[in-house]
């Protein structure tokens, strides 16, 4: 991680193993964190269905990455939102926003980071990441107020992409 990020990367995702060093470097060179808690927190949870091979990383890996995240988040590393949602499900991926205010961001924090400081890790936040005039009209709604209740976040009633409305419950 160190000499990506040295070398100038734009982000380092999962950073399991980041250290304290690694995160000063992080915020002085601007680089992205992308946790995927997520990920880990299936990989431990399904260890024993993995080739036993895999099974000692998976148990020990998982349950590290929400308090590295939380140390980074602490220390001022820009996050942005990742799921690595190849390992597990699709339509669990919200789970992140609950497990990184658990770890200590704010739930506004949260919603930003996959959606603003997504957008401008990718720099695309000319586009996307905020609803502002002359920006794609890419939302989703949700019953209730997430600030409070970070969980509505995976319960999706509306969603609308380009300003054409694709689910409306």
């Amino acid at each position: 991680m160190k000499r990506a990020v040295k070398a100038g990367v734009d982000s380092v995702e999962h950073g399991t193993y980041m250290t304290d060093e690694i995160m000063k470097l992080m915020k002085k060179k601007g680089t992205y964190f992308v946790p995927t808690i997520s990920a880990g927190k299936w990989a431990a949870e399904k260890a024993d269905t993995y080739p036993a091979i895999v099974q000692p990383k998976a148990r020990a890996i998982g349950p590290k990455m929400q308090a590295t995240f939380a140390r980074a988040y602490k220390k001022g590393v820009k996050i942005a939102f990742g799921t690595d949602a190849g390992i597990f499900p699709h339509g669990l991926n919200a789970k992140e926003f609950v497990y990184m205010t658990e770890a200590g961001m704010p739930a506004m924090e949260a919603i930003q980071s996959a959606t603003l400081t997504a957008a401008k890790l990718l720099r695309i936040d000319d586009t996307l990441g905020s609803v502002e005039a002359e920006k794609i009209a890419d939302l989703v709604a949700v019953k209730g107020n997430p600030l409070e209740d970070i969980a509505l976040m995976s319960k999706v009633s509306f969603v609308m992409k380009s300003g054409v409305v694709y689910k409306h419950d």
